[in-house]
């Protein structure tokens, strides 16, 4: 993404932006298919994976779960603006025994092999007032007391779906309502816009969503759970980012993900 490096580094933030991969930008759409071929691993690999998800139940006792997932396969952004994700079932016992960071070898297929993938979903949710809501994390297996985004979460393709008269569709959308709400209390906003999907130890949607509600008003809706020990309110500029990126810690998701938001926001603003 032409640019994109020259903001990192003007943001004094080159060297965490480079942690990151940038798959896809400029699409308006997600359209998910779920393939029916599982994943499948040597026996060597699966004793790897339950020896690592043992170790990781003692240090995260009841805070951890084996959800189901969806790893991905393959994608692609259409002619018609729409990121097509192939995606498989998985779930996060085979991603906490497989994860690593690492960069997507893109002319691999699939692209998860010997390893989960799974998509996930984070918002650069900004005020009515012009802050970003952020979140610093605490009570996570990952990233703790680095600052995340807020919502954001795993795929569940069990639960993220819509129905429709012929079939239930995976849907991104249920996933931004079920995490909005279960993060803020808020079940609506007032606009999206897709902005990357980003790559760190697993690929993450990045969206930006504006929602009718002053920062004020979000500290008064708001739960506070487990991930995160309080929200971070950032203006939405790029002097504040700035010192914030020298404040705090950033998850390399939301480094990225602030970072493609700015850099659209800085793009716009020469179009006009």
């Amino acid at each position: 993404m032409n640019g994109y490096e020259e903001l990192a580094q003007e943001m004094g933030v080159e060297a965490e932006a480079n942690q990151t991969q940038i798959l896809a930008t400029e699409f308006k759409m997600v359209e998910i298919t779920l393939i029916t071929k599982e994943q499948r691993f040597s026996q060597t690999q699966e004793s790897k994976i339950q020896e690592a998800w043992n170790k990781q139940k003692e240090k995260a006792g009841n805070n951890l779960w084996n959800d189901p997932m969806a790893s991905l396969v393959n994608f692609s952004v259409n002619s018609f603006g729409g990121l097509e994700l192939v995606l498989r079932k998985s779930d996060y016992k085979i991603y906490v025994g497989t994860r690593r960071r690492r960069l997507i070898d893109t002319d691999i297929i699939p692209m998860d092999k010997n390893s989960s993938l799974p998509i996930s979903l984070g918002a650069i949710t900004i005020t009515s007032d012009n802050f970003i809501v952020l979140g610093l994390r605490s009570g996570t297996e990952a990233y703790e007391d680095e600052v995340g985004l807020c919502p954001s979460g795993y795929l569940d393709p069990s639960a993220h779906f819509l129905k429709t008269e012929l079939k239930e569709v995976i849907s991104v959308e249920e996933l931004i309502l079920c995490e909005l709400y279960e993060e803020l209390r808020m079940q609506t906003y007032t606009s999206k816009a897709y902005l990357a999907l980003i790559q760190d130890m697993q690929p993450m949607i990045a969206v930006r969503l504006v929602i009718p509600f002053t920062r004020y008003e979000v500290e008064q809706i708001a739960r506070i759970n487990f991930e995160h020990s309080r929200l971070i309110y950032i203006e939405n500029t790029t002097s504040a980012v700035k010192r914030a990126f020298r404040e705090y810690r950033f998850t390399p998701h939301a480094l990225a993900a602030i970072l493609c938001h700015l850099f659209e926001e800085k793009q716009n603003v020469s179009k006009k």
